[in-house]
């Protein structure tokens, strides 16, 4: 994670330095964060899947309505069960839809992995707190994962087309970034 974009995002919203640099002090700049966050997916007892990496809207190919297939997978690796829906959640919809659809949307993923499971005659090898608990540990990088890509996107043509709304897009994925980097520093007790 570069120093260099969370020095940026500071001086881009020098409003929510507080926390932006709590982020930098916690996260991007602790080495030891970084090789603790990695090294507990060799743990066996914590549960861990396939992670994309770099999940967010145009990684998903659609045929109307039916998801054909998900692309760009240079990020992929070991990790969360909730880091790309964190990415997901964090960047492509919302603030208010985010706050809205969080839970219930964690409930549904974790009520649909039982079904299946059940349908397998195996149990779903977590309970839905360790799930949550998941979300939770998992909002550190999806707030640093924010940072970057508000850093790349808001020069870019993934925010500006050169539109007389080009402003508002970037007005509204700082707003995502913002407020995913207060729920993290909420949820970690951070002062």
């Amino acid at each position: 994670m570069s120093l260099h974009a969370g020095s940026r995002a500071v001086e881009r919203f020098p409003n929510h330095s507080d926390n932006l640099n709590l982020i930098v002090k916690n996260v991007i700049s602790d080495p030891e964060w970084w090789i603790k966050n990695e090294k507990k997916f060799e743990n066996p007892d914590v549960v861990s899947v396939l992670v994309h990496g770099d999940m967010w809207s145009p990684q998903f190919l659609w045929k109307n309505d039916d998801l054909l297939s998900l692309v760009d997978w240079q990020q992929a690796h070991i990790g969360s069960l909730t880091e790309d829906l964190l990415h997901v959640l964090s960047l492509c919809i919302s603030v208010e839809m985010k706050e809205r659809v969080t839970v219930p949307l964690l409930r549904y993923y974790y009520n649909q992995l039982t079904a299946a499971m059940k349908a397998k005659n195996t149990e779903v090898p977590f309970t839905f707190d360790y799930l949550q608990q998941d979300y939770r540990d998992s909002l550190p990088l999806t707030a640093c994962f924010a940072i970057i890509a508000i850093s790349m996107w808001s020069n870019s043509p993934v925010l500006r087309s050169g539109t007389s709304d080009d402003e508002e897009r970037v007005a509204e994925a700082g707003r995502r970034m913002l407020a995913t980097l207060n729920h993290c520093v909420k949820e970690c007790g951070w002062s």
